[in-house]
């Protein structure tokens, strides 16, 4: 079992603890266990411990997963199975599934024979697969294996299929590990292997390893062929009455685990407080990679907070956003167009939308409404590693008809500038309102401000 990577065996159907040393993790899982609930395929060995076995089998439990192609698939990247006590019962379904045996996932049917006896003769296989300890404590055997051949569901299977079609076979090659007087298996191995027509071997795979009980009772014989075969210990679950029961020293311990379970909800609440404050106050980033409507939205937020009215225009079929905001005492009206790209540059589409929005706003409320583009461009870069977004076409035209257009990332400055107090409201909104092209942050501030606030210092990324 020794190997750099942990070996991880699942114990089907113990009722034990799951645990780990320092080369074997095991967990035990029980049979109703839900077949989404648990990925066999991700334990290097299964054991099957048969007692515990359902009577009636659920549609979606752990059973309804083993078919022909999951074991085969299994075994061909080197699980190995063991099936523990005795496998010749059928199984019966919840539903309406008929019956079927216990071994269908095997792709063989299996011919055995009922009369018992105590003459075991441990073969040299058996030391392969490190059985020879185990076997050597049954005494005697209640069934053996007289044959098998493949069944219906092995040919239909579609790794038997895929082999087919390369000209090979996939089949089972039978190991005997402990045999009767006839010859007839007590204990055997089942190993998958890959063959050439002519029966020479391409590749071998792993074995599916049935060990019978014999004289031994199931939890020994499950204790015995862990620690033999698998080298684990387990110890048995503790029944219901334990819990009622109080040990020596054990109530001062019981209020101290009460105190520290109150300090750890007391804890958790706090730090639940704490993300969602964090996560409002992060709210802000969200003009800095959004688009649409959720864009708009950060952006609302981020004007109101520096003291502009935002209002949202009811039949949206004009500008996105109506702004309005008092500089010294006199209103100021402005029509938004806010737009998100993935492009590096805006194209000149936003440019006539904002003079559109601008024309219809007149109209439409009868008051004078400057123009503003605000603009989120080359999302996937960091703003401070994002090209200027305005080209020479957007520079000149805004100039000439008296557009302001700014960026996201200038209009989130702002708001830090703001929340940190280093902003001066008043100017803000007076070096907006007075810009014929693209804003830049600088003309709103006092040198000695700008390079106070943090978030405005030498890589603040690009202009605009």
């Amino acid at each position: 079992m020794s190997s750099a990577r942990l070996h991880k065996v699942a114990l089907v159907g113990v009722d034990a603890a799951s645990e780990r040393d320092e080369s074997l993790r095991w967990d035990s899982i029980p049979w109703e266990a839900s077949r989404l609930a648990v990925n066999l395929h991700d334990f290097d060995t299964w054991v099957f411990f048969l007692p515990s076995f359902p009577a009636k089998v659920p549609r979606d439990s752990l059973y309804n997963v083993l078919s022909v192609d999951y074991v085969y698939n299994a075994l061909a990247t080197q699980t190995r199975i063991f099936v523990l006590g005795d496998p010749r019962s059928n199984v019966a379904f919840a539903d309406y599934t008929p019956d079927r045996p216990f071994l269908g996932w095997t792709g063989y049917d299996f011919h055995w024979e009922p009369r018992g006896g105590d003459t075991v003769e441990i073969e040299d296989e058996a030391d392969k697969f490190e059985a020879r300890g185990y076997l050597q404590r049954i005494g005697r055997w209640n069934y053996a294996l007289v044959g098998l051949r493949p069944s219906d569901a092995r040919s239909y299977a579609q790794y038997v299929q895929a082999a087919l079609r390369e000209k090979m076979e996939l089949g089972m090659a039978q190991l005997p590990l402990a045999v009767n007087r006839s010859g007839e298996c007590i204990s055997f191995a089942l190993q998958l292997g890959l063959y050439w027509n002519d029966g020479r071997l391409k590749a071998r795979h792993e074995s599916i390893v049935f060990l019978p009980f014999g004289e031994l009772e199931p939890a020994q014989a499950l204790d015995a062929m862990l620690a033999e075969i698998l080298g684990i210990s387990i110890g048995q679950r503790a029944p219901r009455w334990v819990d009622e029961l109080a040990a020596p020293g054990q109530a001062p311990i019981d209020a101290s685990i009460r105190q520290t379970a109150s300090e750890i909800a007391d804890l958790e609440a706090r730090l639940e407080s704490k993300s969602h404050e964090r996560e409002r106050v992060r709210d802000c980033l969200r003009v800095l990679y959004q688009m649409g409507a959720v864009l708009e939205e950060a952006v609302d937020d981020m004007l109101r907070t520096l003291g502009a009215d935002v209002e949202r225009p009811v039949d949206r079929v004009g500008c996105d956003r109506y702004l309005s905001v008092v500089i010294e005492g006199v209103k100021h009206n402005a029509a938004l167009e806010i737009k998100g790209t993935n492009r590096a540059q805006f194209d000149m589409k936003g440019f006539r939308q904002a003079l559109q929005w601008r024309s219809e706003a007149m109209l439409a409320r009868g008051e004078e409404h400057r123009a503003i583009f605000i603009g989120n461009s080359g999302i996937e870069a960091p703003p401070e590693k994002r090209q200027d977004p305005f080209g020479d076409g957007w520079r000149k035209q805004s100039k000439l008809h008296k557009v302001t257009a700014l960026t996201t990332h200038t209009l989130f400055m702002a708001y830090c500038a703001k929340v940190e107090g280093t902003l001066n409201v008043g100017e803000f909104w007076k070096a907006l309102f007075g810009t014929d092209g693209v804003f830049e942050l600088e003309a709103a501030l006092p040198s000695d401000e700008v390079e106070k606030a943090p978030h405005l210092g030498k890589d603040r990324g690009p202009k605009g």
